[in-house]
């Protein structure tokens, strides 16, 4: 989190050409997560999201899966499902969630399509 909003961070070893031998350095890469990526980034999914700075109270009251085991499914009513995960921050003070809305045949579909391949 910054002052103008949430970036994501991104750190790779840089190695040499053959991806083998002694670390050269670290390679970071710092990109803010603006209303276009979100936007971009729900036109491949297509399904609306949103990424929030939440305190453990209120993780705990979206679900107590959530708040466990870092990812949870709940139905808001009758045709929409949400899907809820957290992100970890860098200095893990602060708990990002993002969270997927989507339609609840969708999820119904996808749940049918994982039972048939179990």
């Amino acid at each position: 989190m910054t002052q103008n909003g949430i970036c994501i961070v991104s750190a790779f070893n840089v190695l040499n050409s053959s991806n083998k031998g002694q670390r050269r350095g670290t390679l970071i890469m710092v990109r803010l997560l603006d209303a276009s990526i979100i936007n971009n980034i729900e036109n491949i999914l297509g399904t609306k999201i949103s990424i929030e700075a939440m305190p453990d109270d209120e993780i705990a009251i979206i679900s107590a899966d959530l708040a466990n085991n870092n990812q949870a499914v709940k139905p808001l009513n009758d045709k929409q499902v949400a899907g809820y995960s957290i992100i970890k921050t860098i200095n893990n003070d602060t708990k990002l969630v993002i969270s997927a809305v989507s339609d609840r045949k969708e999820f119904e579909q996808g749940k049918s399509s994982l039972s048939y391949i179990y």
